[in-house]
């Protein structure tokens, strides 16, 4: 056996006796010598100084590699049966709340579909449905002069509803959820902007001429505020209500009935609104231009409706009475102006809420 040591490397060999008596020499192994600078014998990519090659690896720690404590529960009839005791106790509180907060709200329903007697004198019909019925097919350029249909309707009201009360409208088989429907409308143009150009979701009512049986023409006038939504508004006029056993008028408000990003971010007047509609037409069903009507483009009427629902039955936001006042028990008159649309008329309901 035989050691020698040269530089940094240690050279160990020894001799092996084999079964003949001879010896036989092993390879030599080439240790690391603890007493020799360890620079050299580093691999190149650990030196220091080198350029070491980019690492993907994240750290090493706990929440990279995935080994933060976890809690897996055990699903077991037990654990399941409590967890639903738990929820069911709170739900069952929920519905006492509810129910409670419930208990003094009073509605009234009146139908007023077929609505009579009549107000106005000019007018051969019954009620104001066979009236819509005998002008469906009257053009739209003579709907202006037409009569408007008023009639009265009369209801009891038993109980007393304290103000705040409020009062909707209600339409019933009308489907404002159609996809059509919905997309049908040019947010620009409600902001007060774009009113030469409509969004082509407006289609097919983009443009429009009086008289004419097609649209979308480039020679036509564009409609302001163009659209299925628009065309289609419900405005059946509700007065006022009066009560002539205590000879009280109540009148009817309708601001601040749309949501307050509706009034100041999605709906806008322009300054000079009527110059700006200067070569504009309004929507087919319409007798009057945007500018014609109350507020404008930020009329909250328009506006609510512009709300589309996801039901076929539903309800909208009217007005609520100007002052704090409440509805007391007796029999009340309510003067209604139906809208004048080339269509029939849907099953409409009103709601006094309190």
């Amino acid at each position: 056996m035989a050691t020698s040591v040269s530089g940094t490397e240690t050279i160990v060999q020894r001799r092996v006796a084999t079964p003949e008596g001879g010896s036989q020499q092993e390879s030599p192994e080439k240790t690391r010598d603890d007493s020799s600078s360890t620079t050299g014998c580093l691999p190149r990519r650990f030196r220091r100084g080198s350029d070491r090659p980019k690492s993907r690896r994240p750290p090493s720690n706990k929440w990279l590699q995935q080994q933060i404590p976890a809690c897996r529960p055990v699903f077991t009839a037990k654990y399941v049966f409590g967890l639903f005791i738990i929820v069911g106790i709170l739900f069952l509180i929920l519905g006492i709340v509810f129910v409670a907060a419930t208990v003094g709200l009073r509605e009234l329903e009146v139908e007023y579909t077929n609505c009579g007697p009549l107000e106005t004198d000019n007018i051969q019909a019954s009620s104001c449905e066979d009236y819509l019925r005998n002008i469906s097919d009257i053009s739209n350029s003579n709907r202006r002069n037409t009569g408007d249909c008023h009639c009265t309707l009369v209801f009891e009201v038993k109980d007393t509803m304290r103000y705040p009360w409020k009062f909707y409208y209600a339409l019933d088989n009308y489907y404002q959820n159609h996809r059509r429907y919905l997309n049908s409308w040019d947010p620009a143009q409600l902001r007060g902007d774009n009113f030469r150009s409509p969004d082509s979701n407006c289609r097919p009512l983009v443009r429009y001429r009086d008289n004419d049986n097609e649209m979308n023409n480039a020679s036509r006038l564009p409609i302001v505020p163009c659209g299925i939504i628009a065309n289609s508004w419900f405005n059946d006029s509700f007065h006022y209500l009066h009560n002539e056993e205590l000879n009280e008028t109540i009148d009817l408000s309708r601001n601040n009935i749309a949501w307050k990003t509706d009034r100041e971010v999605r709906f806008r007047n322009d300054s000079n609104l009527a110059a700006d509609l200067e070569g504009t037409n309004r929507p087919p069903n319409w007798p009057y231009n945007v500018s014609e009507i109350g507020d404008g483009l930020g009329n909250e009427s328009l506006i609510v409706w512009f709300r589309a629902s996801a039901f076929p039955w539903f309800r909208k936001l009217y007005a609520h009475p100007r002052g704090d006042t409440d509805l007391r028990p007796g029999n009340y008159s309510l003067l209604i102006t139906y809208s004048i649309l080339p269509f029939k008329p849907f099953n409409l309901y009103m709601y006094h809420e309190s």
